[in-house]
């Protein structure tokens, strides 16, 4: 009989209670800020965050889960009699988690080689709730019953066609973690330049630079509505409440139907973004 579980890392963003409700385990990234180490999800709430960034001296450092904690988690699985884990990670072009869980994998396998758990491990190549999102739906499908291969198999398509589309009111933290040169960011804030930007199977790129805070969302919902596949749910987050519901309006207007969810941008992103800052989870089309 099967028994499986679903096991990723903090940068999903996933809130507390879908986390709860679908008895998700997560393992969280250490970070540093102003000198001080904390544990994303145990120290601070998405808002605290926020304030703290306002007052960083330099970008903020995050540790990636190491093989230890993923060795861990395995071990405590086969005690426990399951079948399979499946391990969902933040993209791998970005951090060295991913190749951490397979260090892990190998270093679990030697250390157990009778062992009967099956573990399988995804690399969303994504950020924050776009991989999030579909580990909620997976989830879900293992509480029915369905079968681990045919949950795997729904998050490799997510995959290839979530994607991500946020934008930043300032360029200060995407100076401060080097996603834009100085002087850029200079004549960004001067003129009010607002980037708005697409993260897609592990890359980012700027896909325009919006004059004026008011027209930021507007901007965003034109670049989601031209890839959007309408027959999927979308999501919005932010860093802002009352953005949120500007958001919400703007996209419910342009797509006709609302968000799945609103949800708040995690530290992992909100480092780039900084405490304002904006974004659309959505389906577009197949990739691969």
């Amino acid at each position: 009989m099967q028994k499986a579980a679903i096991l990723t890392d903090s940068t999903c963003d996933l809130p507390t209670e879908l986390q709860q409700n679908y008895k998700i385990e997560i393992l969280n990234y250490r970070i540093t800020l102003n000198g001080r180490s904390y544990t994303e999800r145990l120290d601070f709430t998405p808002q605290q965050y926020y304030r703290m960034l306002e007052t960083a001296r330099s970008a903020p450092s995050t540790t990636p889960i190491p093989p230890d904690d993923f060795v861990a988690a395995f071990e405590r699985y086969m005690e426990e009699e399951y079948t399979d884990v499946i391990v969902v990670t933040v993209a791998s072009s970005v951090s060295q988690t991913n190749n951490n869980a397979h260090l892990a994998l190998a270093r679990f396998y030697g250390l157990h080689p009778a062992t009967l758990l099956r573990i399988h491990i995804l690399d969303s190549e994504l950020f924050s709730m776009a991989y999030g999102y579909p580990i909620c739906v997976a989830a879900a499908m293992l509480q029915q019953g369905t079968d681990v291969n045919a949950v795997v198999g729904y998050m490799e398509d997510c995959f290839s066609r979530i994607e991500l589309v946020f934008a930043a009111y300032t360029c200060k933290y995407l100076k401060m973690s080097g996603r834009t040169k100085g002087f850029a960011a200079f004549v960004g804030d001067l003129f009010r330049i607002r980037p708005v930007m697409s993260y897609i199977d592990g890359v980012s790129k700027a896909e325009e630079s919006v004059k004026g805070d008011k027209n930021v969302i507007p901007a965003m919902c034109d670049y989601t509505l031209n890839r959007i596949d309408k027959r999927q749910p979308y999501l919005v987050g932010t860093t802002m409440s009352d953005h949120g519901r500007l958001l919400v309006d703007e996209c419910t207007q342009k797509f006709g139907y609302g968000p799945q969810m609103v949800f708040d941008i995690g530290p992992s992103l909100a480092t780039h973004l900084g405490p304002q800052g904006d974004a659309i989870v959505f389906f577009g089309r197949k990739r691969r």
